[in-house]
């Protein structure tokens, strides 16, 4: 069996392929023509598909703008991430930029669960699931959403008031341990960065402390088999 997973980041609203700069613009990027691969990969096997949306969905397009912040209305936006067919959702750190009411209306307006694993309110996941078993094929897959803890560090703190951050790499082991014994596959969904080489260690930039995907490198093996 071949398991295919499909995975977007940061579209930020883009739903066609323009910038809002000039008419007529068709542009190598959108939602619109992530939505044609992703059809195409699915009616090109007739094995299992996985597709993740991996969070910086919600800012940063004109469009994304003017749902939030002139019609007020989440779902001129997340119409179309409905169309895509996601298994499940994750959150990125520009979800909260307008806020909490905002996020959770346009959440509520999604056709596919949001994975939070460790991002907490009252020691729960914020959207009530920090991973999803999907059984396709036969096979029992676990996914797990992670989002930088980083966070705090850059956002309002009006608009994450009474969440937790916690720790993705422990997060991360955790949620892998209680998965393994259950599913066939383990899926880690992690909206963040490397800062590192992932062969060599070394710094490919500055280094803040804001990404956790190179700390496995050697820390995490206990939770791989």
């Amino acid at each position: 069996m071949q398991l295919t997973i499909l995975s977007t980041s940061d579209t930020h609203g883009f739903v066609q392929p323009t910038n809002y700069v000039k008419r007529n613009q068709n542009l190598p990027f959108s939602l619109a023509k992530t939505k044609t691969v992703i059809d195409r990969v699915k009616q090109s096997t007739d094995e299992p598909v996985i597709t993740i949306e991996n969070g910086d969905w919600l800012q940063g397009s004109p469009l994304a703008y003017y749902a939030a912040k002139v019609a007020k209305d989440a779902a001129k936006l997340t119409d179309a991430y409905n169309l895509m067919g996601y298994d499940v959702g994750i959150l990125g750190n520009h979800e909260f930029n307008y806020g909490m009411d905002y996020l959770k209306q346009a959440v509520g307006t999604l056709n596919y669960p949001m994975l939070t694993a460790n991002i907490l309110t009252g020691n729960q996941p914020l959207f009530g699931q920090g991973h999803r078993i999907i059984e396709k094929a036969g096979v029992k897959i676990g996914i797990i959403g992670l989002t930088t803890d980083y966070i705090p560090h850059w956002e309002t703190p009006a608009h994450i008031e009474g969440l937790q951050f916690e720790s993705v790499l422990e997060t991360a082991k955790k949620e892998v341990a209680e998965l393994r014994p259950v599913v066939d596959v383990v899926i880690v969904a992690y909206h963040g960065g490397f800062e590192r080489n992932l062969e060599t260690g070394q710094l490919t930039e500055r280094e803040t402390g804001e990404t956790s995907g190179i700390d496995w490198r050697p820390k995490c093996q206990v939770s791989m088999p």
